[in-house]
């Protein structure tokens, strides 16, 4: 018999008196039993190791959503089961109701794979239960639930139901029944919405209904402890089911908390919080020292289970600082009014931003006081280029033609910020100067002493007409080389000399062959393209004609590529010339040869000569040697006639 109570029990058959049919077997007409079935009432745990139990109510439906783990089939009995899946360990309590023939010698017996796990002898007229604990191994299991008309004799059966069903057992118990950083979540409230947004619901129902009042930024008044903020826990298992922890420890880097929860200032930067039936509440306020982005984090204990969450929180203080920025720069003087066209984005001194949601202009608890007011032109100077004489000389001063106010949080840019609507004067072009003015939260009223009215920037808005009257293409540079690039901008005017409304269109087009203009705009933002186009040079020198064309009105820019010589052309003549010396090189070669020929003939008539006058001088040598030895043999015989 199982030592777990019966409220972590799981119904598993259905009953058949409640509309769920009847037995399939026919009971004899000395039937024992009017019913069987298992108890819907009862619960089943689990985490199948102690802890929360969850009502098992919905049997009727193919899955039970507030008996976690739990699942049937039906089949065997009408609309009962003939399949279970139940967490491992789970404890399941098997009903048999009985009628007055019973007997205690009658019994039920549940079998789990053909193996008698447990007998239970019948009392007569009451629900008799048949409990069991679910293998803590996962697997598939065929039961059974037999019920004799007498004793528990499986040899015995002139009188006995057959009851058989699959068991399913899984492991998902230790998981589904253990804390989930998916399905818990922390929001950081006002105090004024912890009561009313801060419940224990599914996680998708809590998200989306305390959203709008989630805050991530905060100013704390010192001395006021209705501007503290709560933490809202809400803390859910695996199945999305709301848990009650063990334990709660909050902590944040900046700011400190209570265990209140009910807008008391808070004296340390941690807590052990009192936990709470699915949510967890904890109070969080400021002071006028730490400033600047914290995180607040909770650690959750659940039996064996811990989970960490976070959110980030940002402490501001005063109002120190304004700027404006445009949002857009121009609109038509025929056009409605132009909402969110400047942002207000406002800063502490430390450079906090301040949400646009925690501006006032009052006293308001939990706000910074700015002295800005929606609806308003009484906190700017306006400026006009094209004034209407009024004299303006400070805050609340206008001359322009346009109505000018400040108009609530900036959609555009960010909700956290505040906005300024310019409304042009119908056929009244003119450009407006605007600044605004604020003051810090120690000044008393509006007309606080000039030293403590922050003053922000000055922007220009244009009122213009939607009628082109001027384009100019502007380019980074006009001389590039071959292939290369620079930027092309277009500046749109109208006859006012005032820049065009935005959103006027314009196209770009390039003359010589192989130029491109890549990318760009074709519309304008401030009289220009948002996106500068990119032109891109041919890989030969030309010259370029960059047009651009808005309203029929046509601007233009010339570009100077690689020099400006067509490579081409330069390469043709180069070529003509080259053959023309080629030519003249061939004559004079041919001149050479003519030439070299007849030196040629030259040589060859002198070697002839040379070859005639050696052998003339060669005779004369030998007629000169003969004569010689003449004389010589003369001269001895002259001699020897001396002598003689």
């Amino acid at each position: 018999m199982s030592t777990k109570t019966t409220f972590k029990r799981v119904a598993l058959v259905a009953v058949a008196s409640l509309g769920f049919g009847v037995l399939t077997s026919v009971a004899p007409a000395s039937a024992v039993i009017s019913t069987a079935f298992l108890s819907r009432t009862t619960t089943v745990d689990v985490d199948a190791a102690a802890g929360t139990a969850y009502s098992a109510v919905a049997l009727n439906a193919a899955t039970s959503a507030t008996a976690p783990g739990v699942s049937y089939t039906s089949g065997v009995i009408a609309t009962s089961i003939s399949a279970l899946t139940v967490p491992a360990g789970s404890d399941l309590d098997f009903k048999v109701i009985t009628d007055a023939a019973a007997t205690t010698a009658d019994c039920a017996k549940l079998m789990i794979n053909n193996t008698t796990i447990k007998s239970v002898a019948l009392v007569a007229d009451t629900t008799n239960s048949v409990t069991y604990t679910a293998p803590a191994t996962a697997g598939t299991y065929t039961g059974l639930i037999k019920v004799y008309q007498a004793a528990c004799n499986e040899g015995f059966a002139s009188a006995s139901w057959d009851l058989p069903f699959t068991l399913t057992v899984t492991s998902a118990a230790t998981t589904v029944g253990a804390l989930s950083t998916e399905f818990s979540s922390m929001t950081i409230v006002r105090q004024a919405d912890a009561a009313g947004f801060c419940t224990a619901a599914a996680s998708a129902t809590h998200k989306t209904a305390i959203a709008a009042k989630a805050r991530t930024s905060g100013y704390f008044k010192n001395g006021d402890a209705t501007s503290a903020f709560v933490v809202c826990l809400n803390i859910r298992n695996g199945l999305n089911a709301a848990v009650t922890p063990s334990s709660v420890f909050l902590s944040t880097t900046k700011g400190f908390l209570s265990n209140t929860s009910n807008g008391t200032v808070g004296t340390a930067p941690g807590v052990a919080a009192t936990p709470g039936a699915g949510v967890t509440l904890v109070d969080l306020s400021g002071d006028n020292v730490q400033k600047g982005a914290a995180t607040v984090t909770a650690v959750i204990t659940y039996g064996t289970s811990v989970i960490s969450i976070s959110a980030p929180f940002t402490w501001y203080g005063a109002l120190a600082s304004l700027t404006l920025t445009n949002s857009y720069f121009a609109s038509a003087t025929s056009a409605a009014n132009t909402g969110d066209a400047i942002n207000i984005l406002a800063k502490d001194a430390d450079g906090n931003t301040i949400p646009y949601d925690n501006w006032s202009d009052a006293a308001a608890t939990g706000k910074v006081q700015t002295s800005i007011t929606d609806a308003s032109a009484a906190d700017m100077k306006i400026v006009s280029s094209k004034g209407n004489g009024a004299t303006v000389t400070g805050r609340g001063g206008s001359n322009a033609y346009a109505t000018v106010v400040t108009a609530g949080a900036d959609a555009l840019v960010s909700s956290s910020r505040g906005s300024i609507d310019v409304d042009c004067a119908s056929t009244r072009a003119e450009s407006l100067e605007i600044t605004l003015y604020g003051y810090d939260s120690v000044a008393a009223a509006a007309g606080a002493s000039s030293t403590q009215i922050i003053t922000s920037n000055t922007v220009t808005y244009v009122c213009s007409s939607s009628v082109v009257a001027s384009v100019e293409v502007k380019v980074t540079a006009s001389d590039l080389p071959v292939s290369g690039t620079t930027t092309v901008d277009v500046v749109l005017k109208d006859a006012n000399g005032l820049i065009s409304p935005d959103g006027t269109t314009v196209a770009l087009a390039v003359s010589g062959n192989g130029n491109a203009v890549l990318g760009g705009d074709t519309t304008t933002l401030g009289g220009s393209l948002d996106t500068d186009a990119t032109f891109v040079a041919s890989p030969t020198p030309n010259e370029a004609t960059v047009t651009a064309v808005s309203g029929g009105v046509v601007g233009t820019a010339k570009i100077v590529v690689g020099g400006g010589i067509d490579t081409a052309t330069s390469a043709v003549d180069a070529a003509a010339e080259a053959t023309d010396a080629a030519n003249a090189a061939t004559d004079a070669a041919n001149a050479a040869a003519e030439s070299a020929d007849a030196a040629t003939a030259a040589a060859q008539d002198a070697a002839d000569a040379v070859a005639a006058l050696s052998a003339q001088v060669a005779e004369m040598i030998n007629a000169l040697k003969k004569q010689i030895t003449s004389l010589t043999n003369l001269v001895i015989k002259i001699q020897k006639k001396v002598k003689a």
